[in-house]
């Protein structure tokens, strides 16, 4: 490697990319040469592509490096690399990006944040004088020295182990690394136990993916080498789990150490620490650990909430806390035009007066029913039930409140538990798992809960026909009522109470109760066969339904929820005007609602080049913002409800951020966009253009995954079904299309324009043209079956 720190190519500072599967000795090596020659070190993932969208932003000649036989890293090809004029032209670009920024000599390594608090990572510049800090805090504190062996269960990607790295190389300390990790705890166990490991960096799920019982048999035992357990990332083990790892032994709870830490990426690396003491994990406490005092160079202080946002479900104040430095300087780049600095960071996490961890304000808090719920506070319930190992609560759309947990046979009342502790209005389901999921930095995922939840809801919902049919004699005639076939109140009232179970809606068992005594079963049974088949073609397809974080996506007209039975309307409703609201000129998009913690929020865009975020209540404007030209597609919120994307005129998808309408990323087709986007379970969103193209982008990274040339402009809205997308054009064709590798699967000539969007009813596609023709197609091989509706569609 060059010594160096301009590239010999172009007059830019270089960065050297390291892949976190390298062989630690290999990392620590090239490490060392970029402080020596004051090269900033990127750590990636290669086995992701996300790596490759952000790290274009990157005013750097970045080099990749890989590793050849020898265990010598040998170049392997540059990004960014350009003539000075070229480079100069970029920076300038990016407006605000000052040159002297961006070239400091003390910038020490660039890493992006883990994604769990925001959906788009952002890429942070950690510079010495921030890092620094840690190093001589943490070497004093932990009694790092030459002799220690560290463990840190990350990757390098998660600047933790970063930190680990770098006390490694200021102290001489060992640093020892395997493989498995946590899915084999023993081998893992015993490999700490062998290398003599002193000091054990990791996050709680970690702890709790190896089996804090596990840990206490094989690791910290009597001749135990541990001195050390620090914990951070997310909420502290409490003192009752730290007992149990502990065997329950006073005399290991006194030799080792056990520390909590708390800090973000954007100030790299930990702001505050928390030894907790042996009285704490011996009175076996349940409450949250503190999150301790301040570091050097580090200030924390607790701001008020905005209104709404700081109260919980209990009634217990929480306030926002803010980090500041006058020193330890990092720079952040969150994806828009400017950067932004660590001097001063709200930091989105609420506290108690007493500096305990209550939760993320935009994560661990649901506004259900006017009251505010903690996600994090109904996860602590479910751990105090007996034989419950692990818990972790979630709140979606589509199955309400719902609580995946890790435990014995004897945990068999987590639901009733939870319902007495929370004060939602409806059932919180309990779904068992052999083992919660971690993403690559060790901290529960979410995403990966979100998709097993949504796999369980279909295969119930599969269930419920046929038990519904089971519950009714065969003799029955389906062209009569309940009572008209002999049936008793009581046995309707039995019979509403087990479909409202069946079906997840005990909040609607009037409802059903009521059609069960005026409708025929013939209708009852076509109400439930369609709710079933909507419940299920709108978790499979995720057009409109997407795992939800603080927000549920519905129409401007408020429909019942898709779990449950819907009757027919038997009064007219008179219409009055509530508000209006002056967009400027002609409105062609449909408005579309969230429900987030400022209430119900309308999403709607007009030609005046304007998009606003409009109050329900009373149609006062949260925000609006002036985009490139007129705007006539619907817009679509994302999967992880923060942003909000629209098309427009100007040729450019525009991702706002909800919250206040700012600009976070926008993507450039080549011709006017009408169409509306869709987005899938995976987070991949995908839209049409009259560039008769269709894309797709993954909606965290904003990396393009692909895009497909069509024979027509798409003005219609893509319709997700199963692995494929099926597209309409202008040019009368219909798509079918493979929704991961954007090659056509199918397609069909239908000589018309088609502007409507394409449907799915009864495991048929439905499709409609200018020339008047109602198509019904198959989904295996696009078959026609049309249907006239005497005039243009």
């Amino acid at each position: 490697m060059p010594s160096s720190s301009r590239c010999e190519t172009c007059d830019q500072r270089r960065a050297l990319v390291l892949d976190r599967d390298l062989q630690i000795d290999v990392i620590l090596n090239n490490i060392k040469r970029c402080l020596k020659d004051c090269i900033p070190f990127i750590p990636i993932d290669l086995s992701t592509s996300a790596w490759r969208t952000w790290i274009k932003r990157i005013p750097y000649c970045v080099t990749l490096a890989t590793v050849t036989q020898n265990g010598e890293t040998n170049p392997d090809y540059r990004f960014n690399c350009q003539p000075s004029c070229g480079t100069k032209q970029r920076m300038d670009a990016r407006q605000t990006l000052s040159k002297d920024q961006l070239d400091r000599e003390d910038i020490l390594y660039i890493v992006t944040t883990s994604g769990t608090a925001r959906p788009l990572p952002r890429v942070v510049y950690a510079t010495k004088s921030s890092v620094q800090p840690n190093i001589d805090d943490l070497r004093s504190r932990m009694k790092i020295t030459f002799d220690s062996v560290i463990y840190c269960s990350s990757p390098i990607t998660f600047d933790p182990a970063i930190l680990m790295l770098l006390i490694s190389i200021h102290t001489g300390a060992q640093l020892v690394h395997h493989e498995v990790g946590a899915k084999e705890p023993l081998k893992l166990l015993d490999f700490l136990r062998d290398k003599m490991v002193t000091h054990i960096q990791t996050v709680p799920s970690f702890l709790r993916l190896l089996n804090l019982d596990l840990v206490a048999k094989h690791l910290l035992i009597d001749d135990t080498s541990v001195r050390v357990v620090s914990m951070g990332g997310e909420p502290c083990l409490t003192g009752k789990e730290l007992y149990r790892m502990s065997g329950g032994s006073e005399k290991m709870i006194s030799k080792v150490n056990f520390f909590n830490l708390y800090g973000l990426t954007e100030q790299s690396v930990w702001s505050s620490m928390h030894h907790i003491s042996p009285a704490t994990i011996l009175s076996q406490s349940e409450e949250p650990v503190p999150i301790g005092k301040a570091l050097s160079e580090t200030e924390m202080t607790l701001e008020d909430c905005k209104k709404g946002e700081g109260a919980t479900s209990s009634g217990s104040c929480t306030y926002e806390l803010t980090l500041r430095s006058k020193t330890r300087l990092c720079y952040i780049d969150d994806g828009s035009s400017h950067l932004l600095t660590s001097l001063q960071l709200p930091t989105g996490d609420l506290f108690n007066s007493d500096m305990l961890f209550q939760g993320r304000k935009d994560v661990d808090f649901v506004k259900i029913g006017g009251t505010r719920i903690s996600l994090l506070a109904l996860s602590q319930s479910a751990l105090e039930v007996y034989g419950v190992k692990q818990a972790y609560c979630l709140c979606d759309s589509r199955f309400g409140l719902a609580v995946v947990y890790v435990g014995s046979a004897a945990a068999t009342n987590v639901e009733q538990a939870l319902s007495t502790v929370s004060l939602y209005p409806g059932s919180i389901t309990a779904i068992k798992m052999e083992r919660l999921p971690i993403d690559r930095h060790g901290k529960i995922d979410r995403q990966a809960l979100l998709a097993h939840l949504e796999q369980e809801f279909l295969l119930n919902s599969d269930k419920v026909a046929q038990q519904v049919k089971d519950l009714l004699p065969a003799t029955m005639q389906r062209d009569k009522t309940f009572i008209e076939n002999g049936g008793t109140s009581i046995q309707a009232l039995a019979l509403a109470s087990q479909l409202s179970t069946i079906l997840s809606a005990e909040r609607n068992e009037h409802m059903i109760l009521q059609m069960i005594l005026s409708k025929s079963l013939k209708e009852l049974f076509t109400f439930i066969d369609t709710d079933l088949y909507k419940l299920r073609n709108t978790s499979a397809d995720s057009d409109d339904s997407g795992p939800t974080k603080k927000a549920r996506v519905t129409n401007i007209v408020n429909s019942p929820p898709k779990n449950t039975l819907r009757a027919p309307a038997t009064y007219a409703t008179p219409l009055s005007l509530c508000w209006k609201v002056d967009t400027g000129k002609c409105v062609d998009a449909s408005p579309v609602s969230a429900i987030t913690s400022d209430g119900e929020v309308i999403f709607i865009g007009s030609h005046s080049h304007k998009f606003f975020s409009l109050r329900l209540e009373d149609g006062s404007v949260l925000w609006s913002a002036t985009l490139g030209d007129r705007i006539e597609a619907t817009a679509t919120v994302s999967l992880e409800h923060n942003h909000v994307y629209v098309g427009c005129y100007d040729n450019y998808l525009y991702c706002l951020n909800m919250s206040n309408g700012g600009i976070v990323y926008k993507h450039r087709a080549e011709d006017i966009i009408k169409s509306s986007p869709v987005i899938d379970s995976r987070g991949f969103l995908y839209f049409g253009s009259h560039d008769y193209h269709i894309y797709c982008l993954n909606q965290f990274t904003f990396a393009s995954e692909w895009k497909r040339k069509l024979d027509g402009a798409v003005y219609a809205t893509p319709l997700l079904s199963g692995s494929n997308l099926y597209v309409v054009t202008l040019a009368g064709s219909l798509y079918a299309i493979d929704k991961v590798t954007g090659g056509v699967v199918d397609s069909v000539k239908q000589g018309f324009p088609m502007f409507s969007s394409p449907k799915i009813c009864s495991a048929q596609l439905v499709v409609c043209g200018v020339d008047g023709l109602c198509v019904c197609r198959s989904l295996s091989d696009l078959q026609m079956n049309p249907t006239d509706t005497g005039g243009w569609v």
